[in-house]
């Protein structure tokens, strides 16, 4: 092969395994940013319902919710209940919304997509510079998606279905 179509190539697959990472680094950091204002948003919502719940009382919180305040006693506190419930459902959910990105590893996979996505840009810039040598250009690319697959359009490494640190 010519050197100058090795070139071209490896241009190329530099080309493609950057715009693979950049798209992968900023989908990520969207489903960050989504999580934390859907968080927000809800533990603002339960929030502005609790601080309604203790200014309004029993029968004005079942009333601004179109709640049907009943009569008696017992109608009052099955509405408080239910609104009470709702507020800690709430407050849950916004737990769990805050601890899911960390548990989904999206911070990980991030920094891991703008290393990435760093590293082709150096390579990239090495072999615009035509002073470095396309074989030692490839092989930092190969070892980079060794680390990386998803680079060259591979799925990523799963961990082997026997791994001890996987097992239940």
């Amino acid at each position: 092969m010519h050197p100058d179509e090795h070139r071209a190539q490896l241009l190329q697959r530099i080309d493609d395994g950057l715009r693979r990472a950049h798209l992968r680094a900023r989908r990520l950091r969207r489903a960050q940013g989504s999580f934390l204002w859907l968080n927000f948003a809800i533990g603002a919502v339960s929030t502005a319902l609790a601080f309604v719940a203790a200014v309004a009382g029993q029968a004005g919180v079942a009333h601004l919710l179109r709640m049907n305040p009943g009569t008696g006693p017992e109608a009052t506190t099955a509405n408080w209940k239910a609104i009470c419930g709702f507020v800690g459902g709430l407050n849950t959910l916004a737990l769990f919304l805050g601890g899911a990105p960390k548990t989904l590893l999206l911070f990980d996979q991030a920094a891991r997509a703008s290393a990435s996505e760093g590293s082709l840009r150096r390579l990239r810039l090495a072999l615009d510079d035509f002073q470095h040598d396309p074989a030692e250009i490839e092989a930092d690319y190969l070892a980079l998606v060794a680390n990386d697959p998803e680079i060259d359009g591979r799925p990523a490494k799963q961990p082997p279905a026997g791994d001890s640190k996987n097992a239940a």
